[in-house]
């Protein structure tokens, strides 16, 4: 929790969602779901997920950008500004594009890092402390919460939110656009 807290400060976030009155937390995810028949259109701009959240808090002042993509975090700037917002996002924290191991081939030459010691290049208990600050901040830092119901890592921050007390509904915070799963096929707990 020290590193938690640590980074939470650096970003200027605040410590509970009852604090966080106009930051909303996103979780841009890309990797394997960039090439997803069914909803790669959806995940092609940062610009659905502010949509999804101007939905949620039409008086958002700062969203907090959590993603594995290098070029979303690139893109930030420009996005305030387009968007009239403050953008936030931890700068320090290293970006993978999490493209699984069995993305098909062609679609992309990233490696993860799915098992210990499979990249070199690759900290990987840097990668899960910076996946589960990233967890804690978009769970208890941030009024709001957009990602995609089929992203574990959103479905776990969801449930958290809700273990907490914080009252959400999953048509409200998913991008997700798939015939194959109606609105609402999430069960709520």
């Amino acid at each position: 929790l020290a590193y938690i807290n640590q980074r939470r400060r650096a970003l200027s976030l605040p410590l509970s969602p009852l604090a966080a009155g106009g930051v909303v937390g996103l979780h841009v995810r890309r990797g394997d779901k960039s090439y997803d028949h069914y909803q790669g259109a959806v995940f092609g701009s940062i610009d659905s997920y502010i949509a999804k959240a101007r939905a949620l808090n039409s008086h958002a002042v700062a969203m907090y950008v959590s993603t594995d993509d290098p070029s979303v975090i690139e893109s930030l700037p420009r996005t305030a500004q387009r968007h009239n917002l403050t953008m936030v996002c931890d700068d320090l924290e290293p970006r993978f594009n999490g493209t699984h191991i069995y993305a098909p081939p062609g679609i992309s030459l990233a490696r993860w890092p799915a098992f210990p010691g499979n990249d070199p290049n690759v900290n990987t208990t840097l990668y899960a402390l910076e996946t589960i600050k990233s967890i804690w901040l978009l769970t208890f830092s941030c009024e709001h919460f957009v990602g995609t119901v089929t992203s574990s890592m959103s479905r776990l921050i969801y449930q958290l939110r809700i273990a907490f007390g914080q009252p959400v509904l999953i048509d409200e915070w998913t991008l997700d656009q798939d015939a194959r799963h109606p609105p609402g096929w999430f069960a709520d707990p």
